[in-house]
């Protein structure tokens, strides 16, 4: 709060009314009018220290803003170069498309056509799921988002990439050829222990069961095969028990 110095009144001096003025003991001190003038001064030496400071925060907020602006327009720019990036990737991926279905209706056999199988294995050898693992492995390597990857990590990245669908692929055929192995072995166990199953619990009649229809997009290839395993087996089986039944049913 600023203070101002109140002029001391001169004893017995002449007031503008013509009467004498007094001074009173009531009056304040000459202390307080002097601590009051030194605070005054010693503001007004502190006013250019804390002028220099503001002006240095505002200095400091500038350059705050003006990186903050600088990165926004940075991310911007990476956002904009992802988006083209995956729109080329798009456009790719659609082109591939089209010369597939083209591909299809083409003659393979003729011995003038072109052939483009190395252009195609390495212009298609990195897929889109190849792609969006070596982002990842990607990102997960940079520190940061603006971080340039040197030409060693991203080999790094790749190698990565193909290892892990390499065992994916591995252990892929593997569960493949277990299953295959397995559904073999059950249908062929099916197919020929079937007659003895049903001869034995013969006295066990099963109630009738209206059969279904069979909905039209059923797959057959699983009638098919069982229908192939029943006639392969079908030489190998002694059909005499059989045979046996029937007579006696007969009589």
């Amino acid at each position: 709060m600023t203070t101002f110095k109140r002029r001391k009144a001169l004893p017995n001096s002449v007031q503008p009314s013509g009467y004498e003025s007094k001074t009173h003991p009531s009056a304040s001190p000459s202390n307080d009018e002097e601590w009051s003038t030194e605070k005054l001064i010693e503001a007004s030496r502190q006013l250019p220290l804390r002028l220099e400071r503001l002006e240095h925060e505002n200095k400091d907020l500038r350059q705050q803003l003006q990186s903050l602006h600088q990165s926004h327009s940075n991310e911007n720019r990476e956002l904009s170069a992802e988006v083209q990036r995956l729109r080329q990737r798009l456009a790719t991926v659609a082109e591939k498309k089209v010369n597939m279905d083209q591909r299809r209706t083409e003659n393979t056999l003729s011995s003038n056509r072109q052939s483009e199988l190395e252009a195609e294995y390495r212009n298609d050898f990195r897929d889109g799921r190849r792609v969006d693992a070596v982002d990842l492995i990607e990102k997960k390597i940079k520190k940061s988002r603006s971080q340039q990857l040197s030409e060693e990590d991203q080999l790094k990245a790749y190698r990565l990439a193909c290892y892990i669908f390499e065992l994916s692929y591995e252990c892929a055929e593997e569960a493949r050829i277990g299953f295959l192995s397995y559904y073999s072995s059950l249908l062929d166990t099916l197919v020929t222990d079937a007659p003895c199953v049903g001869l034995g619990d013969g006295k066990y009649k099963l109630p009738d069961v209206l059969s279904a229809k069979r909905p039209k997009d059923v797959p057959q290839d699983y009638t098919s095969e069982v229908m192939v395993l029943v006639k392969e087996a079908a030489g190998r089986e002694n059909l005499n028990l059989e045979k046996l039944a029937v007579r006696r049913e007969l009589k």
